[in-house]
């Protein structure tokens, strides 16, 4: 098992995730309240399948937006980085996949169905299928 596997994931299986799969990567803290975080980023890399990514950050129009982003690492890889945006799905206004898989898939969700997940509230930024 190479060691970009967070999981069990080999490379014929796709993880099932839990929403305590994601860890914290970053945190940049307020300049002006030392306590409270503009932007905090959880991240989860299946390695060959993709990378999964949740930001929590504060806006520029005063509210907290939450975003959660599916990178396809095998479609970047088949196309080289001249087209790295296409693999790319991004849903904002709010879609926390770790409340998805918490709340309404009672704490687990098969890769698949994540993937799925983020690309159909994707209203951002949208990928291209192969």
């Amino acid at each position: 098992m190479s060691s970009v596997y967070v999981t069990n994931c080999t490379p014929k299986s796709k993880p099932v995730l839990t929403a305590d799969m994601f860890k914290e990567t970053y945190r940049l803290l307020d300049d002006f309240f030392e306590y409270e975080a503009r932007v905090i980023g959880y991240s989860f890399d299946a390695g060959h399948h993709g990378y999964i990514s949740i930001l929590d950050r504060m806006t520029g129009y005063g509210y907290r937006d939450i975003e959660t982003g599916f990178r396809d690492s095998y479609a970047m890889n088949s196309r080289g980085k001249e087209n790295y945006g296409k693999n790319f799905w991004l849903a904002s206004g709010d879609h926390d996949l770790r409340d998805e898989i918490q709340f309404y898939f009672n704490g687990t969700m098969s890769w698949d169905e994540s993937v799925t997940w983020i690309k159909s509230k994707a209203n951002n930024c949208i990928g291209e299928e192969e």
